[in-house]
């Protein structure tokens, strides 16, 4: 069974401790709230439609009185992806099961709305906002376990997610995704949506506020002919805003020897810099990348709205000017790398030319690649080299992901634009 990945498990011991830690007592709070919201809660089931098997599962939580239920977009994306092979499913914690149908989806918040044939009690929204440190309890069905509650802590916004998420401080894990998380009232406050890898309970939750636009949208909106074409449709505005956005915000400089190049735009992107000076090697190298953490999921194999670009100075040390020549040409590339499915991409094309950036010549290379679901998206890979100084040069690399061409090849342009070299002055 293939289960989904977008929530993982990370199983761990501790050994050696001296004496044995006394067992919790169960949360009162956790169990009243558990007893109450159970029958509110379904596990949301992707099946083959041919061998009726499921391929995929999260947990979905009823939000009116006529069946309408809500999960994660990530959680039915397949189905979204490929109608023809799945369907979607529901099953009860006493075994009940039954069809749904899809009603509404947004992608940059990874909310789905579902239709189904139950009557329950739908779950409250709180979008009050919370202290940090209050008690919250996520609900799902981890695992193939049966349904669970997880008594966490809600720890405020997320100060590294480019989305709005809350940080909640629990044991997510795979199967929750979509399910509740409640107040102490048992009321809904956030949605189970992801757990950060290779850490101890450090998850996270889409507000609950996102609910109520999509849930009117479901109600009121048109029937939708095709979820495919509606996710790449929020795609391509959502590309559009994370590039506009990132334009409308001056760059941080960062110096990497002589070179003033652009570094974070917005606070939640990361960069990270090393360098390496292994007296083995006949040369320095700096290095550093930066990625804006953007990036949203919309059908199998198209993912949206991520940038990233690196640095990489290159100093010869022992070479000579024409090893260290030769040494920069093998890194430089003459087409765009990764394995890419023909099915899903048209295939790179490339051109390089000679370009002047502000005090330095580059050799410069954009190989371009488009969606063949969607003609208005297109992966953008730039790649240059210095050709300043024989004994040292930077590549500099540049990564756009399925955006639309306008707004691709404008970031393109500022990015250049703000690339510079100093020579380096001489003190008197």
């Amino acid at each position: 069974m293939n289960m989904r990945r977008l929530i993982p498990v990370l199983f761990f011991c501790l050994a050696g401790a001296a004496t044995a830690e006394p067992v919790p007592l169960p949360s009162v709070t956790a169990r009243a709230i558990f007893e109450r919201t159970q029958p509110s809660v379904v596990k949301v089931r992707t099946m083959n439609a041919k061998s009726q098997t499921e391929h995929s599962s999260g947990t979905g939580f009823a939000v009116d009185d006529r069946g309408r239920l809500l999960t994660n977009y990530h959680v039915v994306s397949d189905f979204v992806s490929e109608p023809e092979k799945y369907r979607l499913q529901y099953e009860m914690h006493d075994g009940r099961k039954g069809d749904l149908n899809l009603l509404a989806i947004d992608v940059a918040n990874d909310l789905a709305v579902l239709a189904s044939d139950l009557k329950q009690t739908p779950l409250a929204l709180s979008i009050t906002p919370m202290t940090k440190g209050e008690r919250g309890f996520s609900i799902g069905f981890p695992l193939n376990q049966g349904i669970t509650v997880v008594e966490g802590t809600f720890n405020g916004l997320s100060e590294d997610s480019y989305n709005e998420r809350f940080h909640f401080t629990g044991a997510l894990n795979d199967g929750m995704s979509g399910g509740p998380a409640l107040t102490t009232k048992g009321q809904v406050f956030g949605i189970n949506v992801a757990v950060r890898r290779n850490a101890q309970l450090i998850s996270f939750l889409v507000p609950a506020h996102f609910v109520v636009p999509l849930l009117e949208r479901a109600r009121s909106a048109p029937k939708v002919e095709s979820f495919a074409a509606e996710a790449l449709r929020q795609g391509r505005l959502y590309s559009d805003a994370v590039i506009a956005g990132l334009l409308s915000k001056p760059w941080e400089r960062q110096t990497i020897g002589n070179y003033s190049v652009p570094g974070k735009q917005h606070p939640r992107m990361r960069c990270i810099a090393f360098s390496d000076r292994n007296l083995e090697k006949h040369y320095d190298y700096e290095h550093l990348l930066c990625f804006s953490r953007s990036s949203i999921s919309l059908l199998d194999n198209i993912d949206t709205g991520d940038v990233s670009f690196s640095y990489s100075l290159y100093r010869d040390r022992s070479l000579g000017a024409w090893r260290f020549f030769r040494f920069m040409k093998e890194k430089f590339p003459t087409s765009a790398s990764g394995s890419r499915s023909l099915k899903d991409y048209t295939r790179y094309s490339c051109k390089d030319r000679i370009v002047r950036l502000k005090g330095v010549r580059a050799k410069a290379a954009l190989c371009v690649s488009g969606y063949k679901k969607d003609e208005n998206l297109y992966d953008y890979s730039l790649n240059l080299i210095t050709l300043q100084n024989s004994r040292e040069a930077m590549e500099i690399s540049l990564n756009l992901e399925a955006v639309g061409q306008e707004a691709g090849l404008r970031y393109i342009e500022h990015f250049l634009e703000n690339i510079e070299w100093k020579s380096a002055t001489t003190s008197k």
